[in-house]
Formats: C-alpha cells, sequence, structure tokens
C-alpha cells in the first residue's frame, strides 16, 4: 500500500468534476439572471442546485476515501507495534452500582 491518502488518478477526477461542477453553476447563474420570468428562472435555479450537489457528492466521496485509508494504515501500523484496535465494546462504562440502566 501506498502512504498516500490519494491516487493522482482520484485527485485528477475530482479536481476536474469539481471544476465541472462550477462551470455549470456559472452557466446556471449568467442563464438565471438573463431570464424575466419566474418559471424559467427556477429551471436554471435546478441546474445550479443540481451542480452544488454534484460537488458535495464528489467532495464527500473523495474524503471517505482518504478517511478509509487512514483507518487502514492505522491498523497497519497498530498490527506492526502488535496492538490492537479499540472496539466499541472498549468505550463501554459500567453504570454505577444501585442505578438502573
Amino acid at each position: 500500500m501506498r502512504d498516500e491518502l490519494w491516487p493522482r488518478r482520484a485527485v485528477i477526477a475530482v479536481t476536474l468534476g469539481a471544476g465541472l461542477c462550477f462551470a455549470i453553476l456559472l452557466v446556471a447563474w449568467y442563464g438565471g439572471a438573463g431570464e424575466a420570468s419566474l418559471k424559467a428562472q427556477v429551471v436554471w435555479l435546478n441546474l445550479g442546485a443540481a451542480a452544488v450537489i454534484a460537488a458535495s457528492v464528489l467532495a464527500v466521496a473523495f474524503l471517505r476515501q482518504a478517511r478509509f485509508r487512514i483507518s487502514q494504515r492505522r491498523r497497519e501500523l497498530l498490527a506492526e507495534l502488535g496492538l490492537t484496535p479499540l472496539t466499541d465494546a472498549d468505550h463501554e462504562v459500567d453504570a454505577p452500582s444501585g442505578t438502573e440502566p
């Protein structure tokens, strides 16, 4: 496994995708600004909203990949040190005696 969070291909894909979304957003803004009726502006608004949603999905996917790689690397490092990662069961706290859960 490489020590990088994102492969070069992922960085290029997200950069191009974000640039495309930004270009679509600019086209939607320009198109909506040139319309006088609300009905025509809503079409451009929908296009702009779709561009923002697409850019958000790209960003979330990009960050999820980094989070996955970080957790993968953490497990590898802990295994090299002979340690085990914490689980949810390790975080449970016993209730004080005499209390109901």
